[in-house]
């Protein structure tokens, strides 16, 4: 090849201004389309769901900017001012307004969100997509394809269970999951729905494949125990509380 021949590979394409403005217009479009699916969805949320009160001033807050990453601040401020303005100043606010919005996120619509803390604010978008993405992956955790679950039982499961964490209600937000055999294969556990357990992936690590019992025993129990004892709590009264507790269960 000829060095000029390279020059003319390597050299700046120059645009002409119609290709300048066909560009813009694609990108308009390409915007007006996302613009479009962002309110159906956040339309169709707030239909499935029949919100009221705080929970529906969120999605007309989050309908007024459905392409943004939204601040939480902003948003609760704009739910207690809807509120002010629809009781006539009788209820100015929202007790424990942001305990609501992460009742929100992570019980009614958990793994949905793009979440990004900058500068001490939280800043959010609902994104149910996310949740596909994420179920294939805990799929992929369980590696169900050796002789483990199916992926209709892991499927039914996770939703049955809301995508927390069986064992603690950790959600996948806050920790990745897997399917567990609760009773081991090793000791002849099976590979259906009834012995299926969604768990936290570390937990679910850590049990391997350990019989449940002395499992919670030596581990979780153990250490629940050594706190009370370290706490200087009265341990035969914490004893008999839990007996108790297991005989009336």
């Amino acid at each position: 090849m000829s060095s000029e021949s390279v020059e003319q590979l390597t050299k700046p394409k120059k645009f002409k201004i119609k290709d300048i403005v066909y560009i813009i217009i694609s990108l308009k479009i390409i915007y007006a389309k996302f613009k479009e699916h962002r309110i159906n969805i956040l339309e169709k949320f707030k239909r499935e769901n029949k919100f009221r009160g705080q929970k529906a001033y969120a999605i007309e807050y989050m309908l007024k900017y459905p392409t943004k990453i939204i601040k939480q601040g902003d948003l609760l401020y704009y739910c207690d001012k809807r509120r002010n303005e629809d009781t006539g100043g009788n209820k100015p606010n929202f007790k424990d307004n942001s305990r609501g919005i992460e009742f929100l996120r992570k019980n009614i619509a958990p793994i949905c969100w793009i979440e990004k803390r900058l500068n001490g604010e939280l800043y959010f978008m609902y994104l149910p997509e996310l949740k596909e993405l994420f179920t294939d992956q805990i799929i992929k955790n369980t590696k169900y394809k050796n002789e483990g679950f199916s992926k209709e039982i892991l499927l039914l499961k996770l939703k049955n269970c809301n995508y927390k964490c069986e064992l603690t209600g950790i959600s996948k937000s806050d920790g990745d999951l897997a399917g567990d055999h609760w009773n081991p294969k090793e000791s002849g556990g099976t590979s259906n729905i009834e012995n299926c357990i969604i768990m936290n992936k570390i937990l679910n690590e850590k049990k391997n494949k350990h019989e449940p019992v002395s499992w919670f025993c030596k581990s979780l129990l153990t250490n629940f125990l050594n706190i009370c004892k370290r706490t200087e709590m009265d341990l035969e009264t914490v004893k008999k509380k839990l007996i108790n507790f297991i005989q009336e269960f």
